[in-house]
């Protein structure tokens, strides 16, 4: 047995791969450097929009005099920078803003990893699928020792402890806790309250975007933390409104000529508008990971958005009337499909007036 073996051993030894294999391997290679490196990229770049949105919060809450969930979103932040770890959100968590962002910012890594992991599968399948056809094309001329190659070969890839995390990763999906809402393939439920948006885009757009992709945008907006008082005298009384309200959103993106390719990006940018003088300014920034969507599929990926802070009263009285307010409101959304290498795929906007706010570096913003 020991001379036979090592006869076969000898036998290998001697033999070479095909040079097919090495461009088949070095394929696969590459593919999987590029994966890691826009995972990479990515969760950089959530890191960073993560203590942003934490930042502008902080800036909110301060605003509103909220001193204990100030300080609840202080000590994210100082724990977040020292220690990069993602958060643990609960539904105990407060303030539920910081819930909100929390679950944001664990969802779209997890959305990366998964990403990453379908990118790795399929270049690990189309490189064995790459030598089953070399091998069946070899089978009746190639020597024994070199079609033993082949699935040594075969072998090395099937017992890869990468390559089995990816695939099993790949088969379990975006594995997030249950209280967070996933991105939907295919079609969803529309919320009743849900707004959608009339995207325009800009005139210089290559007619073959228009044909290729498309983009969705729902609005729903959450007034359930405005607080109401009231106050009534002999002569007058005044109504108050005071709080946060939430701006949340879903982004369809659907392939229609063309793929959309897995490990690109979806970057919405948020535009807030004064209520006092009409002002608007740009808010912050989001983005998320999209897996790999075929031909006439779609994808939904649903966005934390942001909080706006805001305050008005209302004043009567014998004969006369007064109104007070402050704070900001939704203005506007800037929305880009990136492909893996960071190239625009397709721009939208809204409302019309944002188009000179339209940059070719989505997120990146001077002064921001």
């Amino acid at each position: 047995m020991w001379i036979a073996v090592g006869v076969a051993a000898g036998m290998l030894a001697t033999a070479a791969l095909p040079p097919n294999v090495e461009s088949y391997r070095a394929a696969y290679e590459a593919a999987v450097r590029a994966a890691d490196d826009t995972l990479q990229q990515v969760q950089r770049g959530l890191e960073l929009t993560y203590v942003d949105r934490l930042r502008q919060l902080m800036y909110s809450l301060q605003y509103a005099g909220r001193l204990k969930d100030l300080l609840a979103v202080y000590d994210e932040l100082a724990r977040f920078q020292s220690k990069r770890q993602p958060p643990t959100p609960t539904p105990a968590m407060e303030p539920p803003e910081l819930r909100v962002l929390a679950e944001e910012y664990v969802k779209a890594i997890r959305t990366a990893e998964y990403s990453n992991a379908v990118t790795v599968a399929r270049a690990a399948a189309a490189y064995l699928q790459n030598m089953a056809a070399l091998r069946r094309t070899l089978a009746e001329q190639a020597d024994p020792e070199v079609l033993l190659l082949l699935d040594a070969e075969r072998d090395r890839l099937l017992t890869n402890a990468r390559i089995r995390v990816a695939v099993a990763a790949a088969a379990a999906g975006i594995v997030i806790p249950t209280n967070f809402v996933v991105a939907a393939d295919g079609p969803t439920t529309t919320p009743e309250n849900e707004r959608i948006l009339r995207l325009f885009r800009l005139g210089t757009e290559d007619a073959a975007a228009l044909m290729a992709y498309n983009i969705e945008v729902g609005m729903i907006e959450d007034t359930s933390r405005l607080r109401e008082t009231k106050s009534e005298y002999s002569r007058s009384r005044s109504e108050s409104r005071a709080g946060t309200v939430a701006y949340r959103f879903r982004v369809t993106i659907s392939a229609r000529n063309a793929e959309v390719p897995a490990g690109s990006r979806v970057i919405v940018e948020y535009f807030a508008r004064s209520l006092t003088d009409g002002s608007r300014r740009y808010h912050s920034s989001e983005q998320s990971l999209v897996p790999w969507i075929g031909r006439g599929e779609s994808h939904t990926v649903e966005f934390n958005g942001i909080a706006l802070y805001r305050s008005e009263t209302i004043t009567q009285s014998r004969g006369s009337s007064g109104r007070t307010y402050s704070g900001e409101e939704f203005h506007g959304i800037i929305i880009s499909l990136l492909d893996p290498e960071g190239r625009i795929l397709m721009q939208r906007f809204y409302p019309q007036s944002l188009a000179k706010e339209v940059t070719d570096t989505p997120g990146v913003r001077s002064g921001t």
